[in-house]
């Protein structure tokens, strides 16, 4: 079933926080708060964390899909959380690849990097990272506990619930994210998931 998202409880460990066009994501493990991506602005971040009532100081991991600007607004009032990305995202936070034209990310202080395909085990949680090209040269998707998977802007959804690529202006690389998203679909990645979480838009359960 499709659902758009406003900030809310999900099911009984994810949660999302909605700042104004884009959802990022919490997990919570029992011990830990993990989030995926962080929002427009810290302000909205935080209005969140209050609404979901979770406190933000206690999140110890941040995983991002990719370093652009609706992604990593709140980054930073997780003064205690380690910040995870891929590693092929890296020239996009170190000025060597631009956005478009002669737009460039912002740095992203302190950040730690992954490889495709890693896996981090926090609390008896895998967190597995999969580097999906296109919209920028290392966005990624997370997949959490082999069942749900965190997509930031590497598909779209329409409101019957089918998966597409991400919007075309706005992709880097729109060949590429074509046939990202079409070598998942011949793999049948989604498949196996029972939970497709978007940036913007919405969420797939199956």
């Amino acid at each position: 079933m499709f659902h758009r998202l406003k900030t809310q409880q999900i099911n009984n460990n994810l949660y999302t926080v909605r700042t104004i066009i884009v959802n990022f994501y919490v997990y919570n493990t029992g011990k830990e708060l993990i989030v995926f991506d962080a929002g427009i602005s810290e302000g909205m971040a935080k209005s969140g964390f209050d609404k979901l009532n979770l406190d933000y100081n206690k999140v110890s991991y941040v995983f991002l899909t990719h370093s652009d600007m609706d992604h990593v607004g709140g980054l930073g009032i997780f003064k205690n959380a380690k910040i995870f990305l891929s590693k092929a995202e890296e020239p996009m936070i170190t000025g060597k690849i631009a956005k478009k034209a002669n737009r460039y990310n912002k740095p992203i202080p302190n950040c730690n990097f992954l490889e495709d395909g890693e896996v981090m085990n926090i609390d008896n949680t895998s967190i597995k990272l999969v580097v999906t090209p296109g919209h920028t040269a290392g966005s990624a998707m997370y997949i959490i506990n082999e069942n749900t998977v965190i997509t930031g802007d590497t598909i779209s959804l329409s409101k019957d619930g089918t998966i597409g690529s991400f919007g075309s202006f706005q992709n880097m690389n729109n060949e590429q994210n074509i046939d990202t998203v079409d070598k998942l679909k011949k793999e049948k990645f989604f498949d196996k998931i029972s939970l497709i979480a978007t940036a913007h838009h919405g969420m797939l359960k199956k």
